[in-house]
């Protein structure tokens, strides 16, 4: 299982960095509603 994550990350690197971006943006949301 990990050796076909590793290939499909390293032949698709583009759906890794979106992946990170929802995930940061998820990050930034949640601390503005706990802010407000």
């Amino acid at each position: 299982m990990p050796r076909s994550l590793r290939q499909t990350t390293w032949k698709e690197p583009s759906q890794e960095t979106d992946i990170v971006e929802e995930g940061e943006a998820g990050v930034e949301v949640l601390l503005n509603v706990s802010e407000e």
